[in-house]
């Protein structure tokens, strides 16, 4: 278990925002529910509804664990503005040879798989059989994770069901933090005012954008076009009738648009100005922050609250052999040779003979003396591989196993496999590092 915390949990601050700013998306949230307004500073995160994998429950973790640090409010971002399959889940399961290789189930059975946006969903496992899963992965867990996303039948979207399903199963009180979607965040005035800016000199928006993009190339964003009819595209999204997302231009109509939707860039700008006094970032987010203070920075003299960085790194336990790469680069050349290397046959005789017949290949100056001697040691070759087949075929054998061996450890030493599908030991020695490293020594004693 390998867990990133940048910078060091001791540095993490809050930097506290006008009361304007504490995030009119968190109260409009909770005066629906008819709970009262957080008025304790904001630490922010969130991620695109999935059961997630070790890195994202870090970033859960820290989130949690630097609020309490600090006195905060926890708040999760349900991101139901990127259109992947909420209802998707790797496992491995076996081959013909019972070695391990990964699928993607589709927990809803529907085609295509389910948007954040859409309606909550019936979870099943039923296509997977307990003797099909490939060690160490268990039916078990895949069950737990379809009974948890099932009792979150009532819930308003997919996302909402499978982010309150994913935080569950990562034994996360839901009470510790607040749950808004990023549907809900584009609803908010706060956030109406945040699209009009945009559209008040689109082009010192997207001219800036496109700055920032430049400036980091390496966080892979797209820049922003110009579009001769209808003018600038801006970092947003509208959702048509069938809940697509489409591309947003300063030439439409703001008041005919529909839902607005933030992208990645704006999205992390608005939560960094509006939502929050400290923003949790995993790698991903990281990658492409500089570009969003650059962007906000040149586009609206913004100063963007603090940041920190989560993440782990967590591989299945996985029992039996597990040959490293110059252990199968061995054993292939060895099966490579032995064809032509009598000696690795445990035939030393032949071995002699084709050494001669090579010293008197390199000593001869007659071509058809050479040819000669060179067909003869290949038939020396080709009878020593048929005298010598066992032990042959046993080289390659073993050759072969050790890489298919190989190949299943690269499916399995994959740190995007859904926490809970490595048992809740797991995930509990998770969650009392990163609370360690916040100070909370007696976090789970």
């Amino acid at each position: 278990m390998n867990i990133t915390l940048e910078p060091s949990p001791s540095e993490w601050r809050v930097r506290r925002r006008a009361a304007s700013h504490l995030g009119a998306a968190v109260r409009a949230s909770r005066a629906h529910e008819g709970g009262p307004a957080p008025r304790a500073p904001t630490v922010a995160s969130g991620h695109q509804a999935a059961i997630w994998h070790a890195g994202i429950a870090a970033k859960l973790f820290a989130t949690l664990a630097a609020a309490r640090a600090t006195d905060a409010r926890a708040l999760w971002l349900v991101v139901d503005n990127d259109d992947a399959p909420v209802d998707a889940i790797g496992v491995a399961v076996a081959n013909d040879e019972g070695l391990a290789r990964r699928v993607e189930l589709t927990l809803s059975g529907a085609a295509g798989g389910r948007s954040p946006r859409s309606s909550a969903f019936e979870a099943t496992a039923r296509d997977v059989g307990a003797s099909t899963l490939a060690p160490p992965f268990e039916l078990k867990h895949l069950e737990r994770v379809c009974e948890a996303i099932n009792a979150h039948r009532d819930a308003p979207s997919a996302g909402h069901q499978v982010t309150r399903a994913a935080i569950d199963l990562l034994g996360v009180d839901r009470d510790e933090l607040e749950l808004v979607a990023v549907s809900e965040i584009a609803q908010t005035g706060a956030f109406r005012v945040f699209v009009r800016r945009m559209f008040e000199d689109p082009e010192a928006c997207a001219t800036a954008y496109n700055r920032a993009v430049h400036e980091y190339p390496d966080a892979g964003l797209t820049p922003l076009v110009s579009h001769p009819a209808r003018g600038w595209e801006l970092p947003v999204w509208r959702v048509d009738g069938s809940n697509t997302r489409r591309r947003v231009f300063s030439g439409d109509a703001l008041g005919g648009l529909g839902p607005v939707l933030p992208r990645a860039l704006s999205l992390t700008a608005f939560a960094r100005t509006e939502l929050c006094d400290l923003f949790v970032h995993g790698t991903g987010g990281a990658a492409y922050d500089g570009a969003t203070e650059h962007w906000m920075s040149s586009w609206q003299d913004a100063e963007l609250v603090p940041i920190g960085v989560a993440t782990a790194t967590v591989y299945p336990e996985v029992e039996g052999e597990r040959p490293d790469d110059q252990s199968v680069a061995r054993a292939v050349w060895r099966a490579h040779h032995a064809r032509h290397t009598p000696a690795l046959l445990a035939d030393g005789s032949a071995q002699d003979e084709k050494n001669d017949l090579i010293s008197r290949i390199a000593e001869s100056a007659d071509p058809t003396q050479r040819q000669l001697r060179f067909n003869a040691m290949h038939r020396l070759l080709e009878r020593t591989r048929i005298e010598r087949a066992p032990a042959l075929s046993a080289i390659e054998r073993e050759a072969a196993r050790l890489a298919a061996l190989a190949d299943e450890q690269r499916v399995l030493m994959d740190r995007t496999w859904a926490a809970p599908l490595l048992g809740e030991r797991v995930v509990e020695a998770l969650r009392e590092d990163v609370d360690r490293a916040f100070g909370r020594v007696d976090a789970h004693a």
